[in-house]
């Protein structure tokens, strides 16, 4: 992955790791953190705010049974 803080990035850079070329992905997952080409933190807000409303829901179904 390049990242950049520039929205127009050449994508005709091509990378090779002993022979094998090395695929160009637009977004990470680096320790836990989603990183995109544009160094911004919208996938990384995207991906945990799907986390917290999954959990959130798995709560309030349990409200009845929890005291």
């Amino acid at each position: 992955m390049v990242v950049s803080t520039i929205k127009k990035v050449n994508t005709e850079l091509s990378s090779t790791a002993d022979g094998y070329l090395i695929d160009r992905v637009s977004k990470s997952k680096y320790l836990g953190v989603m990183i995109d080409k544009l160094s911004s933190w919208k996938e990384y807000v995207k991906s945990l705010s799907i986390k917290i409303a999954r959990g959130s829901g798995i709560l309030y179904r349990l409200k009845t049974f929890l005291p």
